[in-house]
């Protein structure tokens, strides 16, 4: 899971993301990793608590910033996913604030 731009996650949600295995990586303002959350099963557990490899780091940084800068269709153009993240963030303020309506980008 990505975490871009200001939000309230609950240790419950957490939690449970981590039970179930998933990464949580949370972004800074220009979309850089400002850090991971990770399960235990995909580090080193030490005394002091779980411990990412610097490689590991390094590695899952690059794929989450490979996978920013890969290019979608959306809205009949190829834009980077880190453009479409920022776009949709702008048409959810303007549903909120404004028309109430909004589509979110969906891909697989």
């Amino acid at each position: 899971m990505v975490v871009s731009g200001e939000h309230n996650i609950t240790t419950g949600a957490i939690r449970l993301l981590l039970e179930n295995g998933i990464d949580i990586v949370i972004l800074d303002s220009f979309g850089n990793p400002a850090g991971y959350i990770l399960p235990c099963g995909k580090s080193r557990q030490t005394p002091e608590g779980c411990i990412i490899s610097n490689k590991f780091k390094k590695q899952y940084a690059g794929a989450i910033l490979t996978r920013l800068e890969q290019e979608y269709s959306y809205e009949s153009k190829k834009r980077s996913f880190s453009e479409i993240i920022d776009l949709q963030a702008e048409k959810l303020a303007t549903a909120i604030l404004e028309t109430g309506k909004y589509t979110p980008f969906i891909y697989r």
